[in-house]
């Protein structure tokens, strides 16, 4: 019953919306890269992504929603892929976490652990 009652409060929760770039290749598991490119990449997609969470947190903000959201905390991830190649999802959320990591540094989460973000 109390897993019903936690869909229910996700459902009816606010809903904050923006759009990020696609996570470099270096940043995937499956890449060949020296550890300073993969750093450096990490660095750069974290620091776009939290500028990009800044800018949806002041627009929202300006609505009435107050920072961060409380757990638990539903995030849907939908990725625009590049080409029509393949990509594995799990390596696509690994490659995801650098910009995870921005959106929490922004402030619109409180952390992204696994009790309080879901995806």
């Amino acid at each position: 019953m109390a897993d019903v009652a936690a869909e229910n409060r996700l459902l009816l929760a606010p809903c904050v919306e923006f759009t990020m770039g696609f996570p470099p290749r270096a940043l995937s598991p499956n890449a060949r890269v020296d550890w300073h490119v993969k750093m450096n990449e990490a660095k750069l997609y974290k620091h776009a992504c939290r500028v990009l969470a800044l800018q949806a947190r002041r627009e929202y903000e300006s609505k009435g929603f107050t920072f961060p959201l409380t757990a638990p905390v539903l995030a849907v991830v939908t990725f625009v892929l590049p080409s029509r190649r393949h990509y594995d999802y799990d390596n696509l959320l690994a490659s995801f976490k650098a910009g995870l990591d921005g959106i929490v540094k922004a402030g619109l989460l409180e952390d992204d652990d696994c009790w309080r973000l879901q995806l």
